[in-house]
This record gives C-alpha cells, sequence and structure tokens, in this order.
C-alpha cells in the first residue's frame, strides 16, 4: 500500500513539474500571439508606412497617420495578438479625431523582424519609436499621448517613467500578467517562471501627467475588478474612467458612443499647450 501511494505522489508530481517546464519554455506560445500575416490598409485612411531600422539588419514597421499640421501625436501601443494591420479600428478612431498618430509592430510580429525574447524586446521597440517621433518626426515629449491597448497599456507605461508627456491613455488595460495567471490557475507558480510579467503598477509612479482609463464591467479577459483598484489607488491630479460594455475585443466598438466621446473630451480637456 506505501508503495502504490509513493508511485501516485510521484507522478503526480512528476506531471507537475513536466507541465511548468513546458510552460516556462512555451509560455512566449501561449501569452503571445504575433500574426505574420499582413494586410495593407484601405487608401481611404491616409497611412503612410515606415521601418525604423536597428541592428544589423532588422526593422520595426509603422504607420503614420498624419491628419493635420500640429505636433500633438498619439503614440498607439498594440496588444499581445495579430499585428497593427489588425487595427484599423483604432486607425479610424484617430481619424475621426482628427489627430495624428504612429502605430508600430513590436519585434516579431507582423513585417517588424527581430526576435522576441522576454518583455525586454517589447520595451526596446517602443523606445525606438519614441525616439524615432522625438528625433526624426520633431514632436517634443509635452506633445506626445501614449495610448496603451490590453498588453500595450504596461509597455507604454514602462517607457513613460522621467518623461513629460501630454497624456496617458490606458484603454482595456492588463494591470498584472501574474495577477490574471495567478487567479485563472492558482496551482502553477506563474510569479516565479513568468518571463512576461508585465505589471502596470511597477512603472506608473514614475511618470506624471493625465490619464485616462477606459475598460468593460463585462471585460471576459481582464477583471472590472482589477482596473477599478487600480484606478482608485492611482495617486494622480488629473485620472479619468470611462466605462464600457462588452467583452474584450468588441467592448470598444459596442459602446462606442460612450468610448469615442469620453477620449475625445479628455483629449480636448488636455491643459498643456500644443501647436
Amino acid at each position: 500500500m506505501k508503495r502504490l501511494v509513493f508511485w501516485v505522489i510521484f507522478c503526480i508530481l512528476t506531471i507537475y513539474v513536466v507541465v511548468i517546464m513546458y510552460i516556462y519554455f512555451n509560455q512566449h506560445k501561449i501569452v503571445l500571439s504575433p500574426s505574420p500575416h499582413y494586410h495593407p490598409p484601405p487608401n481611404s485612411f491616409n497611412i503612410s508606412q515606415k521601418f525604423i531600422q536597428f541592428g544589423d539588419n532588422d526593422s520595426l514597421h509603422t504607420w503614420y497617420i498624419k491628419n493635420n499640421k500640429r505636433k500633438l501625436t498619439v503614440l498607439y501601443f498594440s496588444g499581445n495578438a495579430f499585428n497593427i494591420s489588425h487595427r484599423l479600428f483604432h486607425a479610424d478612431v484617430f481619424n475621426q479625431l482628427n489627430i495624428n498618430a504612429i502605430m508600430f509592430d513590436y519585434k516579431g510580429y507582423g513585417l517588424s523582424t527581430g526576435i522576441i525574447n522576454g518583455k525586454e524586446s517589447f520595451f526596446e521597440s517602443s523606445d525606438l519609436v519614441y525616439n524615432y517621433i522625438i528625433d526624426s518626426l520633431a514632436v517634443p515629449s509635452d506633445s506626445i499621448i501614449f495610448w496603451g491597448y490590453s498588453l500595450g497599456a504596461p509597455i507604454a507605461a514602462q517607457l513613460t517613467s522621467g518623461k513629460n508627456l501630454l497624456g496617458f491613455i490606458l484603454e482595456s488595460p492588463v494591470i498584472s500578467v501574474n495577477q490574471i495567471s495567478i487567479e485563472a490557475y492558482p496551482y502553477l507558480p506563474f510569479s516565479m517562471i513568468n518571463k512576461f510579467d508585465f505589471d502596470i503598477e511597477d512603472y506608473i509612479d514614475k511618470s506624471s501627467g493625465p490619464i485616462l482609463l477606459i475598460h468593460s464591467e463585462d471585460d471576459n479577459v481582464i477583471p472590472f475588478r482589477h482596473v477599478s483598484n487600480f484606478y482608485n489607488n492611482l495617486v494622480r491630479k488629473n485620472k479619468q474612467m470611462v466605462i464600457i460594455h462588452g467583452r474584450h475585443r468588441l467592448s470598444s466598438f459596442e459602446s462606442f458612443p460612450i468610448y469615442f466621446n469620453g477620449i475625445s473630451s479628455f483629449i480636448k480637456g488636455l491643459t498643456i499647450k500644443v501647436e
């Protein structure tokens, strides 16, 4: 009997270790869903494409939407899935807002080359595009709005440190990858093995400036309480929250009037003058 109990425990532990090892070595496939399939945008979207070179032979693919001659520019940070050719909804929003915007694909996404090697790959990609806006487009930091969608929110937050930005928009934001993982699989040690442990609270206090949060009460990926708790604990003079409805990927579309009016009002209310 003791031998049987021993082997049962041994088998359970072995399976547990194998599962943990599988997750550790394949977590980029679990957390990330980059798509290499690119679909050119319609001409009516007023998008010009630019490749930012880095390293010896690599480049990041960007979309530049220029709607006016003002310096005011949005830097848009995508989520974990697909590529920018699947972000026409947001490109259309920028056009409706009559605002200039840069959208880009991280290393290994879409037409961007390079290797995804942990969360630093996302930070490096973002830094390259930010510097391109500052140096090549001659847009000052206080004319830039960071707009982070889903996993793009903590990526954008990391880049805000020490920068005097015009504003910061967090749409359906991931507050903590570890928190989501632990709640979904409490029996697995995600906090110990996660290479993509993005946590917005690690970075947000290093930044300043107005913040707008947009989140759905019905979000099926990121619990509403994660975002509401983050908002309530956020120490910021100018913070706003727009509550919408619908599932994670559809809420902005399904609640479009509330969504769009909230963003438009926030941008118009920014007090820093930009030309």
